[in-house]
């Protein structure tokens, strides 16, 4: 009976973090294309644009979204120089909330 409860208690946890690491990454692009950061002629390692971050915060949540909120600045003062109008940004969002549901609910 214990391994029941405990194994209840870890699936609800793993869904707790499955549900704030897609909310996050859903915010990361909503950010990221909010403040038109995209690809500068700079380059660099962090040169991606708002779909790329938004992708691989959701793929890589742990690692990625520390990464953007230590990034962010910078990556909005780049903007602010060459920005990237998004497009179908809210095409895109509603897609990454589909997957995201489809992956917390299913």
């Amino acid at each position: 009976m214990e391994v029941k409860l405990m194994n209840i208690n870890l699936t609800f946890l793993a869904q707790i973090i499955q549900i704030i690491g897609c909310l996050c990454s859903l915010w990361v692009y909503i950010d990221a294309s909010g403040h038109k950061i995209g690809r500068t002629p700079q380059g660099g390692l962090f040169n991606i644009g708002a779909g790329w971050w938004g992708v691989l915060s959701f793929l890589l949540w742990i690692v990625i979204f520390p990464l953007y909120l230590i990034k962010r600045k910078k990556l909005i003062a780049l903007a602010k120089t060459y920005h990237i109008e998004p497009k179908a940004r809210k095409f895109k969002i509603i897609i990454f909330v589909l997957i995201c549901a489809l992956l917390i609910f299913f």
